[in-house]
């Protein structure tokens, strides 16, 4: 007979998302319909890092003062930013489908790197970081 610790354990999953973010980007910026969306991203990065470099540069030489306003970038940091939050969502999105590619069932998966996501466990909850990673490894070498 199952203990209704064990039964609600087995509803309940954690995974710790950013231990296993970067490589789910990589998986999903490997497929080609996200190819558009890979090139926007790395576009906004690239605009971000000149615009730090230019206000470092325009900082070093100290020559005169720096209108904030008028050195934004055009779609720079908040572009990356919204494109981060599209893709963390999709990439979560791919996380489901993965977990329920290794036949996992839960009806509640958590992530684990927010401390603050659950107030309260009754029982023992799955970390199945561990085993979505290895699944994303092995879906990136296919």
């Amino acid at each position: 007979m199952l203990s209704p610790l064990a039964a609600c354990a087995a509803e309940i999953a954690s995974v710790n998302f950013d231990a296993i973010k970067e490589g789910l980007r990589q998986y999903y910026f490997a497929k080609p319909e996200n190819s558009e969306i890979k090139e926007r991203f790395a576009s906004a990065i690239r605009n971000e890092k000149a615009f730090q470099e230019e206000m470092q540069k325009k900082l070093m030489d100290g020559t005169k003062p720096i209108d904030l306003r008028s050195a934004m970038p055009k779609g720079g940091v908040p572009e990356r930013y919204q494109l981060e939050k599209k893709i963390d969502t999709e990439i979560k999105k791919e996380l489901y489908l993965i977990v329920v590619g290794l036949g996992l069932q839960y009806e509640f998966i958590y992530d684990s790197s927010d401390p603050e996501a659950v107030i309260y466990a009754k029982g023992p909850v799955d970390d199945i970081t561990t085993t979505v990673k290895q699944a994303i490894i092995d879906l990136q070498k296919k």
